[in-house]
Formats: structure tokens, sequence, C-alpha cells
């Protein structure tokens, strides 16, 4: 069974919003810097073109840190993957004919509707979907926030 209920705000944002309950607060939460995070060398220049395209949004947003690489790796490989699947139906169309003159849609059409539920997912991850954004904390904000006022 997955998680339940909403995910829990970051204390920054507890204290920001002036919730004054200390047991909501979580004292060994990790901070992050915001910062986009090098990319891989062994990425392929389609990839290494979308992560500066995903990579600068998230950094302007505030929402990317060091740490975030593995998940930008996904969110890049999986745009990637659904642009590709894209770009080859465009040109081969979705459907194609058997020997027995039988239309029939390709195996690259399933696979780029599964490539997209992917990338939505993921683009809703991190608050890259017009309904995800209300519920990104952004570490922009966040930093406003003194220290003394988290403990």
């Amino acid at each position: 069974m997955g998680a339940r209920g909403p995910r829990p705000k970051p204390t920054a944002v507890l204290v920001r919003e002036g919730n004054k309950d200390v047991s909501r607060r979580r004292a060994h939460e990790p901070k992050c810097v915001v910062e986009l995070p090098p990319v891989p060398g062994w990425m392929s220049e389609p990839e290494k073109d979308a992560w500066e395209m995903f990579g600068g949004k998230l950094l302007d947003m505030g929402v990317v840190t060091g740490p975030d690489s593995a998940g930008l790796e996904l969110l890049v490989a999986s745009y990637v993957r659904w642009r590709q699947l894209s770009d080859f139906l465009t040109e081969n169309g979705e459907t194609y004919t058997t020997k027995s003159g039988a239309p029939r849609t390709r195996p690259e059409a399933r696979l780029r509707i599964e490539a997209a539920r992917d990338l939505l997912r993921l683009l809703r991850e991190y608050g890259l979907t017009p309904a995800a954004r209300p519920d990104v904390h952004t570490l922009w904000q966040d930093a406003e926030i003194s220290a003394e006022a988290i403990t």
C-alpha cells in the first residue's frame, strides 16, 4: 500500500506559514543548497540538451539541489525517450500494414504512451505541470527563514 495522506511539509515551510506546533518539525531534516548538478559525462547530446533545459527551469524555480541528480537523470532520460518515440512515429506513422494487408498499430505507439506516463509522473514530482506547481515548496523561500526560527 502506498503512503497515506499528503507528504509532510519541510520544517522551513511550516515556520514560514506560522505553524507553532513543534511536534510536526523534524530536527534532522537535511538542508540542501539550490544548485544544478553537473551534467553527467556519459549522456548523449539530446540528453545533455534536455538536462540544460529542465535543469535551468528547476533552478529558476529554486527546487533543484545537488542530491537531485539521479531524479533529474530519470526525468531527462524519460523525456528523451518520449521525444525519440514521437519523432519515429511522426516519420513512420502510427500504423503499418501486415503482409496480409491488415492495418496494425506500431509497437512504438504503445511505448510512447508508457513513456508519456512516466514523463508526466516525473514532471509532477518536480512541479513542472500547472496542477502540481502549488504543491512544490521552493528552497529559495525556505532560505529566507533564519536558522533561529526553526529551532
